[in-house]
């Protein structure tokens, strides 16, 4: 992580801290409020409102030195995939209906309420046709993304283990790593990286399959045949 990225966390956590605190008083924040997975997901929610702007002014979003992704979120809040997954819709179901609005639709509102002919059928700042705030933040594009990795990953551990043998003897071997352990986590690394070049976006479960399947076969390709399975 870049200093510069490591500024910008900070005023994320600022603005998190910002953004719990103007909750209504109705809505004081619950004592697990205070975990680092809720944290992270407040941080989170800025950084989907923060790409919201950046997105709408034409701001330079990609720059590597500042851009923040989740894994960086996670890393600041020191907490797994799986318990910000887990932790992560309570958070936007608590703070969705106070977040504010879409720049582009508050726009609109405003242009609708100064026209002299508003739209017919739809009040001025109705919210007519806005997405829901899970799509808003990406909160579902996230869940399936962990739901494919989480499906994929042990299906690509079942395959390496199917056809090749390299466990030091036990799985908690205690003289060094567990072989097999390191092979999956190469031949996972190797999908990752391939994944965000051949498939950006957000491909279909049988598009990363197919790319995962590839990944096993360049393993197995160039692993010595004492290591297959008899």
């Amino acid at each position: 992580m870049t200093a510069a990225q490591a500024k910008v966390l900070i005023g994320m956590a600022r603005a998190a801290h910002q953004l719990e605190s103007s909750l209504p008083a109705a809505n004081v924040p619950a004592p697990e409020a205070t975990t680092p997975a809720w944290i992270a997901g407040t941080m989170f929610i800025v950084r989907a409102l923060q790409n919201e702007k950046n997105t709408l002014t034409s701001e330079a979003a990609s720059d590597a030195s500042t851009s923040i992704c989740v894994s960086n979120v996670l890393t600041h809040a020191g907490i797994s995939l799986e318990d910000f997954v887990r932790v992560l819709p309570a958070v936007v179901a608590r703070m969705g209906p106070h977040l504010p609005p879409p720049p582009f639709q508050a726009q609109r509102e405003r242009h609708e309420t100064s026209s002299s002919s508003p739209t017919p059928g739809r009040p001025p700042g109705s919210g007519q046709g806005v997405e829901p705030v899970e799509q808003r933040l990406g909160l579902l594009q996230l869940q399936a993304t962990y739901e494919y990795a989480s499906m994929l990953g042990s299906k690509f551990q079942a395959l390496v283990s199917g056809h090749l043998d390299l466990a030091d003897g036990d799985t908690a071997c205690e003289e060094g790593p567990d072989r097999q352990f390191a092979v999956c986590r190469l031949g996972w690394g190797l999908f990752v990286a391939a994944k965000s070049v051949l498939l950006p976006g957000s491909p279909d479960l049988a598009q990363q399959y197919q790319l995962l399947l590839a990944v096993l076969h360049l393993l197995l390709r160039w692993a010595p045949t004492t290591a297959f399975r008899r």
